[in-house]
């Protein structure tokens, strides 16, 4: 799954990207954001799954910035055979 990140200020905004949740280490991310997206731009964040137990497998993808709508969060969830 890809999430898309915009910056639609005149200024860059730092970021930084995490999971919390039951089971953050079951999620990965890899993204074209590095520390900070420049201002008016946007760039990807490639989500995956790599279930650690069977069932269902729950997190928070969280990007915290300097944006006055910060953190935005986005919930995940997959199931381990």
């Amino acid at each position: 799954m890809n999430v898309r990140l915009a910056d639609s200020l005149a200024t860059a905004l730092p970021i930084s990207i995490t999971f919390t949740g039951a089971d953050p280490g079951d999620f990965a991310e890899t993204n074209t954001c590095g520390a900070s997206l420049a201002a008016r731009s946007r760039c990807t964040i490639s989500l995956t799954f790599t279930p650690g137990a069977t069932g269902t497998r729950t997190a928070t993808l969280t990007v915290t910035d300097s944006a006055n709508n910060s953190p935005q969060t986005m919930a995940l969830t997959g199931t381990g055979q």
